[in-house]
């Protein structure tokens, strides 16, 4: 998967090729002028009295949107113009390639831990491994960032730094992932269904959250990251 992507990281972010625009919506008034000749069309803009010119209509701001506010929405950033092969850049150390194989090969250790101790779901070994895998990732990435990235984490693209924000965020999963919700959050979660079962509107969510905690106790595909 590395040589694949050119040696770069993997991104869930959706990159796109290109530009995004704003079209404005037309009004009910502009609508109704699409039916008529060019001819009788009534003019959009100010004219200008000594040139003759005609200036177009300003856009109009969407309900609580601030001038500032419209102008950044239409600005266009470096990121905005660049190929999607230059948004995510080529790791170059051994450090940093080592960091993302790590990251890819974790859900297949983690899986293959899990085999060996099948009907044991409570050792706590298969999810050691797996956290001490994505911390160690994480960690080998934040340095390689902070020493040979020009800029730091502001050097980085946006799609690179919203990646990262989304690797370290799904870290929280592990709380609800193997030996760590079978001896720890499953009891607490069955528990606060327990409370909210027979509750005006509260057993509701009771039910939504008992549905969840199903598919978070018999399948892995509900917490994966990868």
């Amino acid at each position: 998967m590395v040589q694949v992507t050119g040696r770069r990281a993997l991104v869930s972010t959706e990159v796109g090729g290109e530009i995004a625009t704003s079209v404005p919506v037309p009004s009910e008034e502009e609508r109704e002028d699409d039916g008529e000749d060019a001819g009788t069309k009534k003019e959009r803009g100010w004219r200008m009295p000594r040139t003759g010119m005609l200036l177009p209509e300003l856009p109009r701001l969407d309900a609580g949107e601030t001038v500032v506010e419209f102008l950044e929405s239409r600005a266009v950033g470096p990121d905005e113009i660049k190929s999607a092969r230059q948004l995510v850049r080529n790791m170059e150390s051994v450090r940093a390639n080592i960091s993302e194989i790590v990251w890819i090969l974790r859900p297949v250790l983690y899986a293959l831990a899990l085999q060996r101790v099948q009907g044991n779901r409570k050792d706590w070994r298969p999810w050691i491994l797996g956290v001490l895998m994505e911390m160690g990732s994480r960690q080998l990435a934040k340095k390689e960032i902070s020493e040979n990235v020009v800029g730091g984490w502001r050097g980085l693209s946006e799609v690179e730094r919203e990646e990262m924000k989304r690797r370290g965020a799904g870290l929280a999963w592990w709380g609800m992932r193997g030996a760590f919700y079978e001896n720890v959050t499953g009891s607490w979660v069955k528990g606060v269904v327990k409370k909210l079962k027979g509750k005006p509107l509260l057993d509701m969510v009771g039910g939504v959250v008992e549905d969840y905690d199903w598919l978070w106790e018999e399948y892995y595909f509900s917490t994966a990251t990868l």
